[in-house]
């Protein structure tokens, strides 16, 4: 059930078919871009299966606008444990480096109540990959 209003949900999908765009261009041309959802349930597990690694902007359009939108997100706390822990952290400490950059996209349909965690996560990526 999409529970944001449908102009922030056309929004979000506009955006997730331009950053598709950019993104597609960046890595090998088999390869796509993954899309995954912060405030994640089954559904959106079950939208990664389906699509995989998005390759085409209308691909990524179809999985944003199946998600379901509900309920505030920890940006910052769900970005650590989320995206950094298991694609960069956990990575590097067991030994292994990145192949290229990696390139982080969040677009939200909503507003942050609080920068804090986020900006200290940002900080901490930073400092620690300098």
């Amino acid at each position: 059930m999409k529970t944001v209003s449908g102009d922030r949900i056309d929004a979000m999908i506009d955006v997730s078919r331009r950053i598709t765009e950019i993104a597609t261009h960046l890595v090998p041309d088999d390869e796509g871009v993954e899309i995954r959802f912060l405030n994640s349930n089954n559904k959106e597990h079950d939208l990664y299966k389906k699509y995989g690694k998005v390759k085409t902007t209308d691909a990524a359009a179809k999985m944003v606008a199946e998600a379901n939108y509900s309920g505030g997100t920890k940006l910052g706390t769900i970005l650590r444990d989320v995206i950094l822990k298991p694609y960069v952290y956990e990575y590097l400490e067991k030994g292994h480096t990145l192949e290229r950059p990696l390139l982080i996209s969040i677009i939200t349909d909503g507003c942050v109540c609080t920068l804090h965690t986020l900006s200290r996560i940002v900080e901490l990526f930073t400092w620690r990959n300098s």
